[in-house]
């Protein structure tokens, strides 16, 4: 994760645009197996 931002720093602009768009991608897959987590014991 730490080199993915490193080189996000190095990156031009588009390739910045588009790794932030992975990142929060990859973010908000990480919070939904986290809400499916806390639900499915439920379940």
């Amino acid at each position: 994760m730490h080199t993915f931002i490193a080189s996000a720093l190095h990156a031009s602009d588009p390739e910045r645009r588009r790794i932030r768009l992975a990142e929060r991608e990859r973010e908000q897959r990480e919070l939904e197996w986290q809400r499916r987590r806390q639900i499915l014991p439920y379940l």
